[in-house]
């Protein structure tokens, strides 16, 4: 062999030498590499992998091998493309990759799907890593699974569009304070309710919104919920322009945190036209409940003529006797005595309507009452002729303070109605009893009447509950209701703390047991 071709051959044996330990170094960093990757990745649950520059997997740890569901041999040595879905693989990972191997740290978050069929969302990172030369030589990939926090993200969105729908939808206004009580959030229903839009709360002090009047209300309210305090059912008038305003029901707690007060919210529902409908059926019941009192007065008028018929005509009877030259003095007593009966009668009147007329409070004897109401029922001749009373009063009962009507009242509509209950009963008896202890004045009225069915009993205070005909109905006689004798009696008691209990048994009997507190009514 001549010497030229000695010193090609061992050229290209010096060549092929140099490639393969070129090679080998090449093996021995990606080794390096690896071994030194796989100490680190291989207890994380995060998915670590390392790519070289031909796309190929250089190291994997366990994670990911598990996720694929496939050894490591299977993976290591394996080009990204033979591992992933080709339209993954061409429509993403390839960019990414050529893109990390420039310099930039890529990161996403995406639903996949890995070889184990279980669809998941991940947190995925492109690093690119660089050797001791600062060149890029591979891309360090890792992959966390995030699924359950994506889907308490996702319930959390869904809790919150529910919350927000709901707040939306609702017909009050619902607001939220920060810890100075300015506004922060009002909901839409400020503009439905009151022609404001909820950005022109935004700023506001909570006080600001309010009437001048209502002003010591409102801090009140403040001061409740700054020391942590829930506010319920408090009515306030918002103002709405210099010559306007709603009136409104107020409920609001403080939001708390850790326990330190971070805030307020609350709801506001606007009264206005349910306080307007109200005072409208309060005059309707207030001018049905004269109605139902000048009818009693037509009565007991009535009455009192037929009472002072009689007296009347024992006077005429003596003073035709004396014309006709009787000197009987019997006859003078006779006059004498129908003259007081007369006198008595009107007394009794007179008292009564000087009484019920005054508004003011006043010294209130409860027997005195019983006594009176019981000598003008003498009017309603069923009363007088057909109904026996037994009388119980106790001794020592104490005065109270109050509007004379309101208990006269109430004590006569109980009588006249315990009166129409024993209508067609055969035994009518009316007892009336009275006591004092334990500073409670009681007064029970009982009646041998038709009684009560149970499932009525909680209707019989109600506006317009009545069992009784109606007066447009012909019954043969029968006592005839509006439905506000006892609604009257219970709204006329309320003021005092009155407590009404009704016993009843239909066909035998019932009992109203009226309990007065004495120390607060005097």
């Amino acid at each position: 062999m001549s010497e030229k071709r000695l010193k090609a051959k061992i050229q290209e044996l010096q060549n092929e030498l140099y490639q393969k330990e070129k090679m080998l170094k090449t093996l021995e960093d990606e080794r390096r590499y690896y071994m030194k990757y796989q100490f680190i990745s291989n207890a994380a649950e995060d998915f670590m992998t390392l790519i070289n520059h031909k796309y190929e997997y250089v190291a994997v740890n366990n994670s990911y091998c598990r996720e694929h569901n496939k050894l490591k041999s299977e993976i290591v040595g394996k080009k990204v493309s033979e591992i992933w879905d080709k339209d993954i693989y061409n429509n993403t990972l390839k960019d990414i990759l050529r893109r990390c191997f420039k310099g930039e740290i890529i990161h996403y978050q995406d639903w996949f799907q890995f070889e184990n069929n279980k669809e998941g969302y991940y947190d995925v990172v492109y690093y690119p890593y660089y050797d001791e030369n600062e060149e890029i030589t591979h891309v360090a990939v890792v992959t966390r699974d995030i699924t359950k926090l994506k889907t308490i993200e996702l319930e959390l969105k869904k809790s919150e569009s529910k919350y927000r729908n709901l707040i939306e939808g609702s017909f009050d206004m619902i607001f939220r304070l920060d810890k100075n009580c300015i506004f922060t959030f009002v909901s839409s229903a400020s503009k439905r309710l009151f022609n404001i839009l909820p950005e022109e709360f935004f700023g506001k002090d909570f006080s600001d919104i309010f009437i001048e009047e209502d002003l010591d209300k409102v801090e009140n309210v403040i001061d409740l919920l700054k020391r942590g305090n829930h506010v319920e059912a408090q009515q306030l008038r918002l103002h709405i322009s210099e010559h306007e305003f709603r009136y409104i029901e107020l409920n609001a707690s403080p939001i708390v945190e850790d326990e330190i007060i971070m805030g307020h919210q609350g709801i506001v529902r606007d009264l206005t036209q349910r306080l307007k409908l109200e005072e409208k059926q309060k005059h309707l019941e207030s001018e049905l409940i004269k109605e139902h009192r000048l009818a009693s007065i037509g009565m007991l008028t009535s009455g009192l003529a037929h009472n002072i018929r009689s007296p009347l005509t024992a006077i005429m009877g003596a003073v035709q006797l004396f014309k006709m030259g009787s000197n009987d003095l019997d006859n003078m007593e006779i006059i004498q005595a129908s003259a007081r009966r007369i006198q008595n009668i009107t007394e009794s009147m007179m008292i009564k309507l000087s009484k019920e007329s005054d508004e003011e409070k006043q010294e209130i004897n409860i027997n005195e009452i019983f006594i009176n109401e019981l000598e003008m029922l003498q009017a309603n001749l069923e009363f007088k002729y057909s109904v026996n009373t037994e009388i119980d009063y106790g001794e020592h009962i104490p005065m109270i303070f109050g509007v004379y009507n309101n208990f006269s009242q109430a004590f006569s509509n109980i009588i006249q109605n315990a009166i129409d209950a024993m209508f067609k009963r055969e035994v009518k008896k009316i007892k009336i009893k009275t006591r004092y202890e334990n500073d409670i004045i009681t007064v029970e009225i009982s009646d041998t009447g038709c009684g009560i069915k149970e499932e009525n009993i909680d209707k019989i205070f109600d506006p317009f509950f009545t069992s009784k005909p109606k007066i447009n109905e012909d019954k043969s006689k029968e006592p005839t209701g509006t439905g506000l004798g006892l609604y009257s009696c219970y709204n006329m008691l309320k003021p005092y703390n009155t407590k009404i209990d009704v016993k009843s048994e239909v066909d035998v009997g019932t009992t109203f047991i009226i309990s007065i507190p004495v120390e607060i009514n005097q």
